[in-house]
């Protein structure tokens, strides 16, 4: 017989503004979540924050790639910095 094992869903979000100056600024938000076993899900839970975190940055320096040859180096430099 199969033994039932009780289920939690795990939901994170993240949002991050970057503010560019001269009243402009660009938002990034990611959300997900994960159905797991009730003993996985710290452990889950970790992941899934590692997995937003990463696609956020991942968003940021595309961005910046893009968007290279338009910005100035000083408002480059504020989004380096700016703590994600």
């Amino acid at each position: 017989m199969k033994k039932l094992t009780k289920k939690i869903e795990i939901a994170k979000a993240r949002t991050l503004k970057i503010n560019l100056g001269e009243y402009q600024s660009i938002d990034y938000f990611c959300s997900a979540k994960i159905e797991v076993d009730i003993d996985k899900a710290e452990e889950a839970g970790k992941k899934l924050e590692e997995f937003i975190r990463k696609d956020i940055v991942d968003d940021v320096n595309k961005t910046l790639k893009n968007w290279a040859k338009q910005v100035s180096k000083e408002t480059k430099d504020k989004i380096l910095n700016e703590e994600v």
